[in-house]
């Protein structure tokens, strides 16, 4: 258990300013690094700006994500899923289409990972297949393979099991390999 996280998020939540004032002076660079990670930097005051609110819960509907915070990770890593969570949700609101999330293009994503995605072939083979593919799919896949999450943490971002996931990512995974024996 993280019992002085717990301690923050609670004084948060009963609107503790001198609390709140820690919570971001400690967490908001993170947050400013993740805005970077997934190309929203010019738009971070917006993005920040549901991350507090979604912190906060709306009133008298759902808890916040601070309320629902419950130490089983570090503060850092549950608000660091919270704020990647929001991000993808500001890129649905702004109804982009495509690769955009994480990157501009499917070409940006050369960083030595090919290999673990699909074993013997090419890069270029490899960014015409995942062009083909929804961008959902493409999601998961620049989370698991790129970005280096984890299952759960996937989990945590599209709110769904880590099994679903796990599920989800060998299917992809067979169909690449599938549309890679048909080019």
């Amino acid at each position: 258990m993280h019992d002085q996280d717990i301690k923050i998020a609670a004084d948060c939540v009963q609107k503790d300013e001198h609390a709140w004032t820690e919570l971001i002076s400690t967490y908001k660079r993170d947050c400013i690094i993740i805005a970077r990670k997934y190309h929203v930097s010019h738009c971070f005051d917006d993005v920040f700006s549901e991350f507090i609110l979604k912190l906060l819960g709306k009133p008298g509907q759902t808890k916040g994500a601070l309320e629902r915070y419950n130490g089983s990770s570090s503060l850092k890593t549950y608000l660091s899923v919270v704020f990647s969570h929001v991000v993808l949700s500001h890129h649905r609101k702004m109804k982009t289409r495509g690769f955009v999330i994480f990157s501009d293009k499917p070409e940006k994503l050369q960083q030595q990972k090919e290999p673990e995605l699909i074993e013997n072939e090419s890069y270029e083979e490899l960014i015409d297949v995942l062009t083909m593919i929804p961008e959902y799919e493409r999601n998961l896949i620049e989370l698991y393979y790129y970005q280096e999450l984890k299952l759960w943490q996937i989990a945590d971002i599209f709110q769904c099991s880590k099994s679903k996931i796990s599920r989800q990512l060998k299917k992809i995974h067979e169909k690449l390999k599938t549309l890679l024996q048909q080019n």
